[in-house]
């Protein structure tokens, strides 16, 4: 905790307190009075320590071998966990691509494709900040179930109206808004719940992993889009999607989560929760930076996404297949970043990482737009992949690790709403530029800028360089 959040146990008190040292969950009155009488500092340190050694042992087994590059994946709630995201995850982009291939068939406006990206992202700006108070004051796996089945429910009404053929521009930007925003309330609370699944020695592992089955589905959902809409149109794709979420359900249901942030959730009003995060922010100007940096990134380097429908038809003529098979070289590169990540998460200049990844992400995508070779353009979306889940990975367990677990939520919100919540300003002004100046230049603008910033940052702001996660101890 910071000094402006909560004041010091001053140096008498410490002196006279020492630490407890507590091996099990407080399922006793004599634990409950250990924590009852700690000071508040101590107590942070306790609770967090308790919420890992019970995750430990509820979640391992140890007849399965699972190497220690993977280790919290030996955790059984948390492999149940990852294989549901996995599940859905796949879906989510089966859903993506073919969605943006279903706008442009339907409009062939390169600036309706990305209107379809700001109505989805428009909303995590608008209410991501409350989606962090709402899940450090609340129960977060609740607040997962009730957004996951409400992700279900409005995919499943685009997936009827496109097999009904009633569907059309205004109601996919419409659908978009109501995605945008539950995923504005869903994305702190998925966030911060990893450390109540694996603990906080697991921590970082679990976020590499996690970065690694989200491109392994940017592998498989992509490369799967092209047969299914030629089986099954559209509107497969969008219920395969919706029924994906359902896995998630059931593993919220049944995983055994421990809540690391109980009796410390934030009191008073939402209002003075969330000034409270953004204070805590201010007192931390390298995580500051940090965020700057996504900031930057998600505004004129994120918009390729949308407009890879466009490089795939018009500039590479490789129309839907090449435009999954350019996603999927993203996915490997990706994939093999994250692993990567996760077998090296106890190195510990992560700043380093960080200000790399950025630096691969900008020159890759400055390849790509210039690029009117596929298989260049295959190998400069491989390397895309892997910078940006570098930077996206190394930024998300620094963030964690240097946090109290009473901000986590609200501090990731605002990471995601940098990360997400900016993406309509790129839409916009990467959607404009490439309808009157074409895509290639307006991919090539925001690279030239990414790289612009990331060189300025490594040379005149060092103390990004230095970034770790020590702070607690992992």
């Amino acid at each position: 905790m910071t000094a402006s959040l909560q004041s010091r146990s001053t140096t008498a008190e410490s002196a006279a307190v020492q630490p407890v040292i507590i091996t099990s969950m407080p399922d006793n009155k004599d634990a409950e009075l250990a924590l009852a009488f700690m000071p508040e500092s101590v107590k942070t340190d306790a609770v967090d320590a308790l919420a890992g050694s019970e995750v430990e042992a509820g979640g391992r087994e140890s007849w399965l071998w699972i190497p220690a590059s993977f280790r919290a994946l030996r955790n059984a709630n948390y492999r149940l966990f990852w294989a549901s995201v996995f599940t859905s995850n796949i879906g989510s982009w089966i859903q993506t691509v073919a969605q943006g291939y279903l706008v442009l068939q339907l409009t062939n406006s390169p600036f309706m494709v990305g209107l379809v990206s700001f109505a989805t992202s428009l909303p995590v700006l608008l209410f991501s900040l409350v989606g962090g108070v709402v899940a450090d004051r609340g129960d977060k796996r609740r607040l997962l179930i009730m957004t996951q089945s409400l992700l279900l429910t409005v995919t499943m009404i685009m997936a009827l109206l496109t097999l009904t053929n009633v569907i059309n521009i205004w109601l996919i930007i419409g659908l978009s808004v109501l995605i945008g925003t539950t995923n504005a309330f869903n994305m702190p609370a998925y966030q911060s719940i990893l450390i109540d699944i694996v603990g906080r020695r697991d921590l970082l592992n679990a976020v590499a992993l996690n970065s690694a089955q989200f491109n392994m589905s940017r592998i498989i959902g992509p490369s799967m889009v092209a047969p299914l809409v030629a089986l099954a149109g559209f509107a497969g794709c969008f219920f395969i999607n919706s029924l994906s979420f359902a896995a998630v359900i059931f593993a919220l249901f049944t995983i055994k989560i421990v809540n690391s942030n109980a009796g410390r959730q934030p009191t008073g009003s939402g209002l003075q929760n969330l000034k409270d995060g953004l204070a805590y922010l201010r007192s931390r100007p390298d995580l500051m930076m940090l965020i700057a940096m996504a900031a930057v990134l998600t505004i004129f380097a994120f918009p390729y996404s949308m407009l890879m429908p466009v490089m795939a038809r018009d500039v590479l003529h490789v129309g839907l297949p090449g435009q999954g098979a350019l996603m999927t070289a993203m996915g490997v590169g990706a994939t093999i970043g994250a692993l990567t990540l996760a077998a090296k998460s106890d190195y510990p200049h992560k700043g380093m990482l960080i200000l790399i990844g950025f630096f691969t992400f900008s020159a890759a995508l400055l390849v790509f737009a210039l690029s009117t070779n596929f298989y260049i353009s295959m190998v400069a979306m491989a390397f895309l992949g892997a910078g940006m889940i570098t930077f996206m990975a190394s930024g998300n367990t620094v963030l964690q690790a240097n946090v109290p677990s009473q901000m986590r939520g609200r501090v990731l919100s605002v990471w995601m709403l940098c990360n997400m919540g900016l993406v309509p300003f790129g839409s916009m002004q990467a959607g404009a530029v490439a309808q009157s100046f074409g895509a290639p230049l307006a991919l090539s603008i925001g690279a030239v800028v990414c790289a612009i910033v990331v060189v300025v940052i490594a040379i005149f702001v060092p103390r990004i360089r230095t970034l770790s996660t020590a702070a607690v101890g992992m």
